[in-house]
């Protein structure tokens, strides 16, 4: 998550399948990093059978 200071919001992002995901523009960190879990519980079955 990083902080956009222009807009003074936290933007979401993750990376998946070898692309950059973003989540969204958030008010708060909580709000950015409870979209974060939400995305690493969707893609953590392609995480774990890249790893296996």
């Amino acid at each position: 998550m990083n902080r956009v200071v222009m807009k003074r919001r936290w933007v979401a992002t993750i990376r998946a399948d070898g692309k950059t995901r973003y989540l969204g523009y958030h008010n708060s960190v909580e709000d950015a990093s409870a979209a974060y879990q939400a995305a690493v519980t969707q893609y953590r079955g392609s995480f774990l059978g890249a790893q296996q």
